[in-house]
């Protein structure tokens, strides 16, 4: 088995081209990667979501920055 990536959602803001989805050949998904394009590069980005709270607020470190 090899990868396959679907779902594809376009998305142009900057060098994001869209949104997809990559079931791996382990059997592994992978949700909401970006697919990125600026001149002749082109990069895939891995979801990112905010921690949240039992309340559904974003979680701050001890730092004070946003987990």
């Amino acid at each position: 088995m090899t990868m396959k990536a679907s779902g594809w959602r376009p998305h142009l803001s900057g060098s994001l081209q869209g949104l997809f989805n990559l079931r791996l050949a382990s059997g592994i998904c992978l949700n909401d990667l970006t697919l990125h394009q600026q001149g002749d590069k082109r990069w895939v980005g891995l979801p990112g979501k905010p921690q949240l709270d039992a309340e559904g607020r974003q979680r701050l470190g001890n730092n004070g920055k946003k987990l």
